[in-house]
């Protein structure tokens, strides 16, 4: 069964962007996010943005992590919430010292061939 995209974890807003001099990345080898299976066998896709709170070493603080913004069906949702206690970051970094920092995480759930949805960029329509 096929993991769940996502975006750069640098997608921030200005003022965020303006406290530290580095942004946390994502480094980890592979996306803990896990298809939901009913969606996956009936092709369903959707994006879930997640938003949570990483400590001065790139984890997410336990509890910290909240929908951003919601998937239509509840289990995408479970799914990148599950999975985000297993993501890894480069830490933000001020004054050449690991900081805490929020960040806003998408997460892309995508089908083999399935169709482009909106906002999905030209490199995601055409991995087919």
């Amino acid at each position: 069964m096929p993991l769940a995209g996502c975006a750069s974890a640098e997608q921030k807003s200005a003022s965020q962007v303006a406290t530290a001099d580095s942004l946390p990345v994502f480094i980890g080898d592979s996306l803990p996010f896990l298809y939901p299976p009913g969606p996956y066998i009936e092709r369903i896709q959707d994006n879930v943005t997640l938003r949570m709170y990483l400590d001065e070493f790139g984890r997410p603080v336990p509890d910290s992590t909240r929908i951003h913004e919601h998937a239509t069906l509840p289990a995408f949702d479970s799914s990148a919430l599950r999975g985000a206690r297993d993501l890894v970051f480069r830490p933000a970094i001020k004054d050449g010292k690991p900081i805490p920092f929020p960040v806003l995480f998408p997460i892309k759930f995508r089908v083999p061939d399935g169709p482009p949805m909106p906002g999905d960029s030209a490199d995601t329509a055409t991995r087919r």
